[in-house]
């Protein structure tokens, strides 16, 4: 049964796609098995790697249109579920109480092939974020090292917190790390970092806390349609999502023993 992660904040611009698609690719390259599903109805993760955006997507799946195995691309870099706008019609055509388990039913279908699921999220709290977050096993939260993305940091966590306490929990999910991407505010940066190192140890199960570099390689790799860890394999970009991806698989085998 595939580990579920999703990569969620409450802030647009801080590096959900990046580490989407970045994580993915080297938990692809260190030998696991990876779907990655775009749940964004912009699509970023799909256009960032030319994935076929023509094909069998994820909202047709929950709609019960294909089965979610259909909508499965092999991709050069991972295996894929591409986004469709269709999912901005969610809120509307899903309104049933249950909907909500609506992406956990597709990914159970599809799971058992696969060792990872990265989920890819948009920064609207609405039903697809409340979805993706009721799917997952764990979050993981990317930040800028600015104050209103620190912000949603804490407003990413009181959402994932009202879904696993109450009288009936409808998540298991639990934070499983957090991205920093380092600035040119190196004042700036020291903070975010101790904040987020002070918000890891308060909690029973500590999120990893890694910094990632956001330069110009990044955007530059982003016009050529592929994962930085392969274009740039050498570069500071790709060795510490690498670490990003191996910090994730030692956690859960450990966790597994």
């Amino acid at each position: 049964m595939a580990t579920r992660i999703s990569i969620a904040a409450r802030k647009g611009g801080v590096g959900k796609t990046t580490a989407t698609i970045e994580i993915a690719t080297n938990l692809k390259l260190i030998g696991k098995k990876v779907l990655v599903v775009d749940f964004d109805p912009q699509g970023d993760t799909t256009r960032s790697i030319a994935a076929d955006d023509s094909a069998s997507n994820i909202f047709q799946a929950m709609n019960a249109e294909v089965h979610p195995s259909e909508c499965i691309q092999e991709t050069e870099y991972f295996d894929l579920i591409t986004s469709s706008k269709s999912l901005n019609k969610v809120s509307k055509l899903f309104t049933e109480r249950d909907d909500v388990f609506l992406l956990d039913e597709v990914l159970k279908l599809v799971e058992e092939n696969y060792d990872y699921i990265i989920i890819d999220n948009n920064p609207d709290v609405g039903d697809l974020f409340i979805m993706s977050m009721v799917a997952a096993d764990y979050i993981i939260i990317p930040t800028l090292a600015d104050r209103n993305s620190m912000s949603s940091v804490d407003e990413t966590e009181e959402i994932l917190q009202g879904l696993t306490s109450g009288r009936i929990p409808i998540s298991h999910a639990k934070v499983f790390g957090y991205i920093l991407s380092r600035k040119k505010r190196a004042s700036m940066h020291t903070y975010a970092l101790e904040q987020l190192e002070e918000l890891s140890n308060e909690k029973e199960y500590k999120p990893f806390v890694k910094c990632v570099t956001d330069g110009v390689k990044i955007d530059e790799v982003k016009l050529m349609q592929k994962p930085i860890s392969v274009v740039q394999k050498g570069s500071a970009q790709a060795r510490e999502y690498y670490e990003i991806a191996q910090e994730i698989i030692n956690r859960i085998e450990k966790e597994a023993v």
